[in-house]
């Protein structure tokens, strides 16, 4: 996944998908730097594959145990807030045998996590 929105990383882009390449071989890069913030700095928005074959509509991933699937196509932003990943983890020391009311759930990731946390029920809720 790549996402660039400022004009700083943008300046950087062919250096950016070099280096996702070097490290991540057998990889497909799929570009979702299609964010209106990019129109601030006069850049286009763009979207689509880069490199490597396209992903299938639901990309299956893990984290911290969970097997969820992920949009990253047609998905908010990324299809999966990344920025997430620690406080998903850190939802389980706060919700045994708790019932959890999970509001803007997008992918679940947060109840995943509060199921593998010991909750004894949650709920969730959205829109997307």
């Amino acid at each position: 996944m790549l996402q660039l929105l400022s004009a700083g990383a943008e300046y950087q882009r062919a250096a950016l998908i070099s280096a996702l390449q070097t490290l991540y071989p057998e990889c497909a890069i799929y570009d979702r730097s299609d964010v209106a913030v990019r129109k601030k700095e006069g850049m286009e928005l763009t979207q689509g594959l880069v490199t490597g074959e396209l992903p299938p509509a639901l990309l299956p991933i893990e984290e911290h145990g969970m097997k969820l699937l992920v949009d990253i196509q047609h998905g908010h932003k990324t299809g999966y807030y990344l920025d997430q990943r620690d406080s998903r983890l850190a939802t389980r020391r706060y919700v045994e045998n708790k019932r959890v009311l999970n509001c803007f759930s997008y992918t679940g990731g947060f109840a995943v996590s509060a199921l593998m946390g010991g909750c004894s029920q949650v709920v969730s809720v959205d829109t997307s």
